[in-house]
């Protein structure tokens, strides 16, 4: 049997069962097929539904699932690890304009696939606010450090009131009748996913570092050397980073 064949079949319900399946008992083929196919794309649907459990509660099944079977057909999954599977869901959303979602709804997917991302990353270690301290006495060299970030950090940033939708959500509240835009962090300090909101000069400051920018860059991009200690002090408390390295100094 082409396997290739039995895939797009399997995936695709307009197509009749690839040439060459038979049943053991001489039941009927395209019948025992169709129940097959029907218990995979359930399964499917279940495991995207598991990775934005918020996304789903937020709009209910009779939208969420449609919009699932959709993603489905353009993105099937690549992988046996479903975990892997649901990273271009948000953009799905976004792209949907003309559909009548909430004008969030593919942040908190963003968010959720953060989460997800950050859950399943490697452990290490998170750089402690101590090892700053003999560089208090070198802010020249501080200021061309450059950051690593721990490998859960995860920021989205949103147009919406993000971290208290995620949290309104998952207490299964009512959302927030907030207006204005918030900055989530998702981190994992002692091994538990967290999602905390930062102001926008800390935002901008962790997505600088997070591109590799030095210190001194970062600070300069974000437009906080007014508040540098009050936007990294978040970072440092929720263990946003491992280490950091000094780059040598620049020759006139």
């Amino acid at each position: 049997m082409n396997f290739a064949a039995f895939a797009r079949a399997l995936l695709h319900p307009d197509l009749p069962p690839p040439e060459g399946l038979t049943a053991w008992n001489g039941s009927n083929v395209a019948k025992r097929f169709a129940v097959y196919r029907n218990n995979v794309w359930h399964a499917l649907l279940e495991a995207l539904a598991d990775t934005f459990p918020l996304v789903r509660r937020a709009l209910g099944d009779e939208h969420f699932l449609p919009l699932a079977h959709r993603y489905l057909c353009s993105h099937p999954p690549r992988s046996p690890v479903l975990a892997r599977w649901g990273g271009a869901f948000p953009a799905l959303l976004a792209a949907l304009e003309d559909e009548d979602l909430p004008p969030w709804i593919a942040d908190l997917a963003r968010l959720e696939w953060a989460c997800l991302e950050a859950l399943h990353a490697p452990d290490a270690p998170p750089l402690a606010a101590k090892a700053l301290q003999p560089l208090t006495r070198d802010p020249e060299g501080l200021a061309r450090s450059r950051w690593r970030p721990h490998p859960a950090l995860r920021l989205v940033r949103s147009r919406h009131p993000l971290v208290a939708l995620h949290r309104a959500l998952t207490e299964e509240a009512s959302p927030p009748a907030v207006a204005g835009g918030e900055n989530a962090l998702v981190v994992r300090p002692r091994l538990a996913v967290r999602v905390v909101a930062v102001d926008d000069a800390c935002a901008a400051l962790a997505a600088a570092l997070l591109g590799g920018a030095t210190l001194a860059e970062a600070t300069a991009g974000s437009g906080c050397e007014a508040q540098l200690a009050e936007a990294l002090t978040p970072l440092l408390r929720h263990g946003a980073f491992v280490a950091l390295t000094i780059s040598p100094e620049e020759k006139p």
